[in-house]
C-alpha cells in the first residue's frame, strides 16, 4: 500500500510540477530564459535618451518665454520712463490739466513723435481722481475711471507698474484688438502737479524676443545633451554585453545543474519502479 501511495504521488507530481513552472522550461527541460538582445538593449538607451532631448526642448523653450517677458517688461518700463521724463514732462503744464486746446496739441505732437520710432501704440496721462486729461484716444480725454489700488500706489511713491492689458477695462475700449502691454509711471507737470503716464506697447514684442532668445540658448542645450548622449553610447554597449554574457553564463549553470540532476531522478524512478 505504501509503495503505490508513493508511486501515485510521483505520479502526480510529474503531471502537476510545483516548483518549477512551465514558462521557466523547454521542450528539452532545459531553462527557457528570454534571450537579451545587446541592440534591444542600446535601441532602448537611445530611445531615451531622444526623450531628454525632447524634454530638454520644451524647458528650454518654456525658459525662453518666460525670460523674455522678463526682458521685455523691463525695456518697457525703461522705455516708459524714459518717455515721460524725455519727451511729455518738457511740454506738460497745469494748462494740460485745464484742457487748454494749444497745451494738449504740444502734448500730442511731442508724443506722437515718439510713438513714429518705437513700438509705442498709445499713451494716456491721468490724475489722481481717475481723470483722463490727455490721451492719443482724443474719446478718452475728460472721461473719469475708477483707479485701481496698484494705479493709486504709484500716485504714493511705489513703483512703476507693468502688465498685460485688460481689454475688458472701460479705458481700453478703443484699443486695437491685440495683445498689449501697459505700463504706468508717475509724472508731473512743470508746476510739480502729479500725473500718471500710462503707455501701451505691442505684446507682439515678447513674442519675437523670445524667438530670439530661443534661437540663442537652444542649441547650446540641445547640443550638450547630444554630446553627453554620444559620448554615454560606447558606455551603453559594454554594458549591454556584460548583461548578456552574464545571463549567458547563468542560462549555462542552470542547464549544466539540471542536466547533473537527470541521473539521479533516473535512478530514484528505478528504485521506486522496483521497489
Amino acid at each position: 500500500v505504501a509503495t503505490h501511495t508513493m508511486t501515485a504521488e510521483v505520479g502526480t507530481a510529474e503531471r502537476h510540477p510545483r516548483r518549477r513552472p512551465r514558462r521557466w522550461r523547454g521542450a528539452d527541460g532545459r531553462p527557457d530564459l528570454a534571450p537579451i538582445s545587446v541592440q534591444a538593449l542600446v535601441l532602448r538607451f537611445v530611445l531615451s535618451g531622444l526623450v531628454a532631448v525632447v524634454l530638454v526642448s520644451v524647458i528650454t523653450a518654456q525658459v525662453s518665454r518666460n525670460v523674455a517677458v522678463d526682458i521685455a517688461i523691463a525695456e518697457a518700463l525703461d522705455r516708459s520712463i524714459d518717455g515721460a521724463r524725455r519727451v511729455a514732462e518738457p511740454v506738460l503744464f497745469d494748462s494740460v490739466i485745464d484742457g487748454d486746446p494749444a497745451a494738449l496739441a504740444r502734448v500730442d505732437e511731442a508724443i506722437r513723435s515718439e510713438m513714429s520710432s518705437t513700438s509705442l501704440v498709445s499713451v494716456n496721462l491721468w490724475t489722481d481722481d481717475g481723470t483722463i486729461v490727455y490721451s492719443t484716444e482724443p474719446r478718452l480725454i475728460g472721461e473719469q475711471f475708477d483707479l485701481h489700488d496698484d494705479q493709486v500706489a504709484i500716485f504714493h511713491g511705489s513703483e512703476p507698474l507693468a502688465e498685460v492689458t485688460d481689454p475688458a477695462a472701460p479705458e481700453n475700449r478703443f484699443e486695437a484688438d491685440e495683445k498689449l502691454l501697459e505700463v504706468y509711471v508717475l509724472s508731473s507737470t512743470q508746476e510739480g502737479t502729479p500725473l500718471l503716464y500710462e503707455a501701451y506697447y505691442r505684446y507682439s514684442g515678447v513674442t519675437t524676443m523670445g524667438r530670439q532668445i530661443s534661437r540663442r540658448f537652444a542649441p547650446v542645450a540641445l547640443g550638450a545633451v547630444l554630446v553627453v548622449e554620444l559620448v554615454q553610447i560606447p558606455l551603453a554597449i559594454r554594458l549591454a554585453r556584460r548583461l548578456r554574457s552574464g545571463q549567458l553564463r547563468h542560462e549555462r549553470l542552470i542547464g549544466h545543474a539540471m542536466a547533473a540532476s537527470d541521473p539521479e531522478r533516473r535512478r530514484i524512478a528505478d528504485a521506486l519502479h522496483v521497489g
